[in-house]
């Protein structure tokens, strides 16, 4: 098994421990060079997400944002730069949904604004139909 002399006693377990740790590390880079395909896909539904509720329109730079990081997660994955791939796949999909919020956001504050000026308009409408009652009601008595 082992040797006794003092030189290889503490040499040739340490070339074991180094064996091992090179082996579990070339498993591990093994299992992550896989393709991002899962997430290059969660990122195309985001974007698809955001198109559908009109992210071009009211939160652009940030559609944009996401589809350029989407276009380069692309370009790293065809070079085969799985890890890049895979932060850039994320990322965009965080900026789509990022810009469908924004959206969202957007719609419901111009929602409000229609809504406050239907009520001033209203409002209006409704103080010039008190003065003419009361003028009518002048004329009557």
């Amino acid at each position: 098994m082992f040797k006794t002399t003092i030189k290889e006693k503490t040499f040739w377990p340490g070339k074991c421990f180094i064996v091992i740790g090179l082996s579990f590390g070339l498993m591990l880079w093994g299992c992550a060079v896989n393709p991002p395909l899962d997430e290059m896909a969660a990122a195309k539904l985001a974007l698809e997400e955001a198109r559908n509720a009109q992210a071009q329109i009211y939160a652009g730079d940030e559609y944009r944002a996401a589809e350029e990081t989407l276009q380069f997660a692309e370009e790293e994955a065809a070079k085969e730069h799985h890890k890049r791939a895979l932060t850039l796949s994320r990322k965009a999909s965080m900026e789509a949904k990022y810009a469908l919020e924004h959206t969202k956001w957007k719609i419901k504050d111009n929602q409000l604004k229609e809504a406050q000026v239907s009520l001033q308009k209203t409002m209006e409408e409704a103080e010039h139909a008190r003065l003419s009652l009361e003028e009518a009601k002048g004329k009557l008595y």
